[in-house]
């Protein structure tokens, strides 16, 4: 291969097939080639991030990404590369990474400069149930920051990205090279050795030697303390693991301005899960592979049962996942709930003996085969004992998948270009799938006056969701996939716009049809927010309550929020108009009232006020705004008066002795809560002895909850 006038030439390779004994003449005809060149700076003082690492990929099938280190001006070159579109991006911790879109044309240079902005560092503590540090946890930072990026950190990306850049990358975003080609979006965790699983013998499993490495932040000194710098803006969840406890995850936000994020996590020894393995005619199964997860990012954990099939598993979420595996089984799945104290949990698990099997083909209407297709088979109803067993289609469109040797059957097959069917079959038949290409609907988002939006596109088939998909935020394109006809809601969201819904028909299409779709475009306007309060019948703030706004005569659901720790609630991105907004608390019942909305004019914020008092457990004030009782000799007696009383009732006041309570007589404490339980008027019957002299009250039921009832 030669260049026709000597200059850089753009690589290029193709594929030939070449059988045995035979010759094949091969030309490749060159083409110049384009590069892309540029500066690192950091953001913090303006001068050249020398060292950064620069990768740089594209879109081009089976393309390695090409790496490089700026120099010491922070310039780097690549190239010569082939006409298209490419993606540079620059790490160099802990500063946080930045990247650019180039587009290379042939015999020019693409300029670009990437500047790298200051991460912030999250630091924290991890304690055990007495308050001792725990060392040696692992700790998982994963979220979205600001600019909707998602995130994740670990001891495990860190040591890839080590291994990577011979340095930590910033936020997680990793790019392994190879036959894999590129990696986008978050890297699930590599799960440790599972608790409870056969240690194998030193001699099987050789170590190679690596250069060492500084530990990673994510994992807790001796002193429980953890440090994870490199991070954006935005919200994130912090989950620590460490084998003798059971997994702890906290909520932080990291703010661009302030000081760095601090988390303190108290770990707990979690719940046990105990049960045993048998198939369907109650034998043990010995050496089932029991996997119980609390889902990602929280790795598994496992266990072997013995030969009785009996299995245990420790430090466990109070809600968990289990997969068991066993051979000449078909692998099942199961949902656990756990309770109690301590807490603990038990499954029988049966499992389903295989012994047959299901072939077939996948074919389209045209009775093309369909390579690449998911294929599943399962059990009618969706047996729990059953998790299906999966196989991918060859390229003439064929499977064969392990099933139990008698018993009705269900194959499910998927493929991204095509709806997913389901076709019933007995073991040892063999089947046809057919897909139906069905019809796509995409389109485009933007505001009222033409501008994209990163919105978020929802289609819905009578009420319930089709599916979601995010709007490109350059271009405000989506496509929401194939779907079969019928009428769709087509709903786009954005932060600070109302909503906007069309109905849509997506009727079959003519046969000549090659590629059917549906193309709906949307337009978001500018909305308005709804502000308020929540409180009880005191006044008081209600924190945790939820609030509903629906426009009248309108079918769009309503917009939510929730109440923060004053009782204040924001609404945005609502359509003007008159709006029925109504709050609601598991304690509190609800409470509604209405609100106009226009564009240009600040709503007056709206108060909602519950018939109710805030029960003495969701007090925002504490203890001291709560009744409380003494018992001496068998009497009850009022030590502390409830701070408020509902209207036109009676006031309970220190040291009034409590001696009966609906006409029942109260020796202790435990009668009078008993009794309270069962009333469900607003005012209660009390004869209390006060200065001497009895006296018959209508007291308020709320106000002689004590703190815990």
């Amino acid at each position: 291969v030669e260049a026709a006038d000597g200059d850089a030439v753009s690589p290029l390779s193709r594929g030939v097939e070449v059988l045995p004994g035979s010759a094949r003449d091969l030309r490749l005809t060159t083409a110049p080639g384009g590069r892309v060149t540029g500066r690192v700076m950091a953001h913090h003082d303006g001068r050249p991030a020398a060292g950064a690492a620069v990768t740089l990929h594209g879109a081009q099938p089976r393309l390695v990404p090409q790496r490089v280190s700026a120099g010491e001006d922070g310039r780097f070159v690549f190239g010569p590369l082939l006409p298209g579109r490419y993606v540079v991006r620059a790490s160099s911790a802990p500063l946080l990474d930045a990247e650019a879109r180039a587009d290379v044309q042939a015999g020019d240079v693409a300029t670009l400069d990437l500047v790298l902005r200051e991460g912030r560092t999250l630091a924290g503590r991890v304690l055990g149930p007495d308050g001792v540090p725990v060392g040696r946890a692992e700790v998982v930072v994963a979220g979205t920051s600001d600019d909707g990026t998602y995130v994740f950190r670990s001891s495990a990306t860190d040591e890839m990205a080590a291994l990577h850049v011979g340095k930590d990358a910033s936020a997680g975003r990793l790019l392994p090279i190879g036959e894999l080609g590129v990696m986008e979006g978050p890297l699930p965790p590599i799960p440790p050795r599972p608790s409870g699983w056969p240690d194998a013998p030193a001699e099987a499993t050789p170590r190679t030697a690596h250069a060492a490495r500084p530990p990673s932040g994510l994992a807790t000194d001796p002193q429980g303390r953890f440090s994870c710098r490199g991070l954006p803006p935005g919200s994130f969840d912090v989950t620590v693991l460490h084998p003798e406890f059971a997994p702890a995850t906290a909520p932080v936000a990291i703010s661009a301005a302030g000081p760095d994020a601090t988390v303190e996590i108290r770990l707990e020894a979690g719940c046990s899960l105990s049960g045993a393995v048998r198939d369907e005619d109650g034998a043990p199964v010995t050496g089932a592979s029991v996997w119980v997860s609390a889902g990602a990012p929280l790795p598994p954990r496992a266990a072997r049962s013995d030969e009785s099939g009996a299995f245990r598993v420790e430090h466990l979420a109070p809600r968990v996942t289990i997969r068991v595996l066993a051979a000449g089984f078909a692998e099942a799945a199961m949902e656990a709930a756990m309770t109690g104290t301590p807490c603990a949990g038990v499954e029988e698990i049966a499992l389903v003996r295989l012994g047959g099997a299901v072939r077939g083909r996948v074919i389209d209407r045209r009775r093309l085969p369909v390579a690449g297709a998911a294929v599943r088979v399962e059990r009618p109803g969706g047996d729990a004992r059953w998790a299906g067993q999966r196989t991918v289609t060859g390229r003439d469109g064929g499977f064969s998948l392990p099933a139990p040797r008698g018993g009705a059957l269900l194959v499910a097959a998927s493929h991204p270009d095509y709806l997913e069917a389901t076709v019933a079959v007995e073991p040892g038949e063999s089947v046809e799938v057919v897909l139906d290409a069905g019809i796509r609907v995409f389109g485009t988002v933007a505001d009222d006056v033409g501008e994209t939006l990163a919105a978020t596109v929802t289609l819905l088939h009578n009420g319930e969701v089709v599916g979601v998909r995010p709007a490109d935020a350059a271009t405000g394109a989506f496509d929401l996939g194939r779907t079969a006809p019928g009428t769709y809601e087509v709903r786009a969201t954005a932060a600070g716009f109302a909503d906007a819904s069309v109905l849509v028909g997506v009727d079959e299409p003519p046969g000549a049809v090659s590629d059917p779709a549906v193309r709906v475009d949307l337009r978001l306007r500018r909305g308005v927010a709804l502000a308020g309060r929540v409180v009880d019948r005191f006044g008081e703030p209600v924190a945790d309550a939820d609030v509903e706004a629906a426009r009248a005569g309108s079918r769009l659901a309503p917009r939510r929020a929730r109440t923060g720790p004053d009782g204040r609630f924001e609404i945005g991105g609502l359509d003007p108009g008159r709006y029925r907004v109504e709050a609601s608390h598991d304690d509190l019942g609800t409470a509604t009232t209405d609100a106009t909305l226009d564009v240009g004019a600040p709503g007056r914020p709206v108060e909602l006020a519950f018939a109710r008092a805030v029960p003495a457990r969701a007090s925002p004030e504490g203890a001291a705004d709560r009744i409380a009782y003494s018992v001496v000799n068998d009497a009850v007696i009022v030590s502390r008066p409830a701070a408020g009383t509902g209207p036109g009732a009676d006031v309970l006041l220190a040291g009034d002795v409590i001696v009966q309570v609906e006409r029942e007589r109260i020796r202790d404490v435990e009668t009078l809560r008993a009794v309270l339980s069962r009333v469900r008027r607003a005012t209660v019957s009390v004869a209390v002895e006060r200065s001497g002299r009895r006296r018959f009250l209508a007291v308020d039921r709320e106000a002689m909850l004590a703190q815990g009832w």
